[in-house]
């Protein structure tokens, strides 16, 4: 088997490195620096087909830097802490050799947990049920796994020892992903990613996907989804706000990409081809699309402007240019006022007049989803009364005026002076 390097704007190969004698790349795990990638196979040496191993490469160079050999279970996914020190292997099926030498299945599953530098093992963390997906968060803190036997999402605290796990959630998902902030885990299911998130220990979404995948990744900023589609042979860039696909890279057919790493850096995306039994690292940006609608918008009236605030929507994969408006409906569009974040301002309104306003982001690819709109009626102060003439009573005064403009609202009271 090999790592192949690919660039993805010409579809060439740059670079090919052998393996070793493994089969069936299943998953990946980066270190946090970039520089060391693992890859967990099936059959990872001749004989029986559901031994397994992982081999660690040097991203620098592309070579192999260890090979593990048997192992005895089938590894079926990893994850690297924080620091580079410790790699995690979920053992969904741990192997015993029967006295003829033959290999059969027993329950031992759990999470075994190796030593980067002497990669000897030295923990394991036993489990319940089918183990199966496995990720760190970001900041280090927590181990998270699914177990497909009780469709559950599962963590660990694994910053001060191994203690237990705890059930997160009653939802599978053949891989996860921690977003790069640590606030949402995206959990992988055949043709939709449901998304956990930490702050109140709920699922909040679940986004159908073009994918069949069976792996996913989360890109360094948190804007896109790298996610497999195997047997489609094809990898599908989704954005995370939209959840629209912005670019797909196209495998050789039968190549079955499978696991899916981004380099924290942001520098390549890797991809574990179980059909070609290969890793392919993919460079490309993706293709850069109209920004996401702009949300929450809350106006200030003003006079003859309003001034908008808003959250800001993915940008597409380009810099936002501008910010536009509309007043119609999104038939016609105007730009707002100079500025490229909240609040924006609408200028040229009306005072007194209601007005239904919608915003959009510009970048190079053009104008964005249109907001939902937002309802603002401009005004000022009222303009001075005129030809007043003052009445004398007993201890006081009636005074007829004219009024002037109300500046666009309904004038609500007056009030008088006596000392200039």
């Amino acid at each position: 088997s090999s790592v192949s390097v690919i660039d993805t704007a010409t579809n060439t190969v740059t670079a090919t490195v052998s393996t070793g004698t493994g089969t069936e790349p299943k998953d990946l795990a980066l270190t946090r620096d970039d520089s060391k990638l693992y890859v967990i196979y099936d059959n990872m040496n001749s004989g029986y087909a559901e031994n397994g191993g992982y081999v660690e490469i040097s991203t620098a160079t592309n070579t192999v830097t260890y090979t593990s050999g048997h192992l005895d279970y089938l590894p079926v996914g990893i994850a690297v802490n924080a620091d580079g020190t410790k790699l995690y292997i979920n053992a969904n099926q741990t192997l015993q050799s029967d006295p003829f030498g033959d290999y059969f299945d027993y329950i031992g599953q759990g999470t075994r947990i190796y030593s980067n530098s002497t990669h000897a093992g030295i923990g394991w963390i036993p489990t319940q049920g089918s183990t199966y997906a496995l990720a760190v968060s970001p900041d280090g803190s927590t181990l998270y796994r699914t177990d497909s036997y009780d469709q559950s999402l599962q963590a660990i605290d694994i910053t001060g020892g191994n203690g237990g796990w705890s059930t997160l959630a009653w939802q599978d998902g053949m891989r996860i992903a921690v977003s790069p902030n640590n606030s949402k885990v995206y959990l992988l299911q055949s043709g939709y990613v449901a998304i956990f998130d930490v702050a109140t220990q709920q699922i909040i979404e679940q986004n159908n996907i073009s994918s069949a995948g069976t792996g996913f990744t989360v890109s360094p900023d948190g804007s896109y989804l790298y996610v497999s589609d195997t047997y489609g042979a094809k990898v599908r860039v989704v954005s995370t706000s939209a959840w629209s696909v912005l670019a797909t890279v196209t495998f050789p057919l039968g190549s079955r990409p499978w696991g899916v790493a981004a380099a924290p850096g942001g520098s390549a995306v890797y991809v574990a081809s179980n059909g070609a039994a290969a890793v392919r690292v993919l460079t490309a940006a993706p293709s850069v699309v109209a920004p996401a609608a702009p949300t929450a918008l809350n106006a200030t009236p003003g006079n003859a402007s309003a001034s908008i605030t808003f959250t800001a929507g993915a940008d597409g994969g380009a810099a936002i240019s501008k910010y536009q408006y509309s007043t119609d409906g999104g038939s016609n569009w105007s730009d707002a006022a100079a500025g490229t974040t909240s609040p924006v301002t609408v200028s040229g309104l009306t005072n007194g007049t209601s007005y239904s306003i919608k915003l959009r982001a510009v970048n190079s690819a053009g104008g964005g989803a249109a907001s939902d709109a937002v309802s603002v009626t401009p005004r000022t102060t009222p303009s001075a009364p005129t030809a007043l003439v003052a009445t004398p009573g007993d201890g006081s005064a009636s005074i007829a005026f004219t009024a002037g403009a109300d500046g666009g609202a309904a004038i609500s009271k007056y009030q008088y002076s006596t000392d200039g």
